[in-house]
């Protein structure tokens, strides 16, 4: 670098170059090989209800999903699935609207706290990890490792909590009916930790 084109520097630097240096953040760097294709695609036009064709359809989204599949029978108890998602939207020719598939947040007991839909980890996976975690005390390092040697998925530690955290939610009505139940009953049994 030339000497005279170099430009003072400033004594009031920039304040994230102050801040103590944080983990490095990283996307998805495994390519799994696609399995299943869905397409969710709106029926009718949402403001005059008439039926789209097939030349009034444009793909605006996608989304991948990775989940496992039991076998009927087989040395192997799963099957890893990976879907891709296509959302489309429907152009009406008849009133010129825009309509899109979009899918419903899913709703948990807590206020303002809602699912998306659109997530990498499916409800199997899902749930062998809740599994793994809650009933073994497994931590999210060995699960991240089994799951890696088991089914060749690799999931960092924030996609597992997130997945597990996420089934708590999902759960929660179920909790409730429990504890309205244990509530209702005429004898409730002590046990040694009580």
């Amino acid at each position: 670098v030339d000497k005279a084109t170099e430009t003072p520097s400033s004594p009031h630097q920039n304040k994230a170059d102050q801040r103590k240096p944080r983990a490095k953040g990283f996307g998805r760097t495994q390519v799994l090989h696609i399995t299943d294709h869905e397409d969710l695609k709106p029926e009718a036009c949402a403001s005059c209800s008439k039926t789209f064709g097939s030349k009034d359809y444009k793909r605006y989204h996608a989304f991948h999903q990775i989940d496992l599949r039991k076998k009927e029978s087989a040395i192997q108890y799963y099957d890893v699935i990976h879907t891709k998602y296509h959302l489309f939207e429907g152009h009406c020719t008849g009133c010129e609207t825009v309509t899109r598939t979009t899918l419903a947040p899913i709703k948990t007991n807590m206020p303002h706290i809602k699912i998306s839909p659109r997530r990498l980890i499916g409800p199997e996976l899902a749930s062998v990890m809740i599994f793994m975690h809650k009933e073994n005390g497994t931590s999210l390092s060995k699960i991240s490792t089994t799951i890696e040697e088991l089914y060749g998925i690799s999931l960092s530690k924030g996609a597992i909590c997130t997945a597990i955290n996420e089934g708590g939610l999902r759960c929660e009505a179920q909790v409730e009916i429990y504890r309205k139940e244990a509530q209702s009953v005429d004898l409730a049994h002590m046990d040694e930790t009580s």
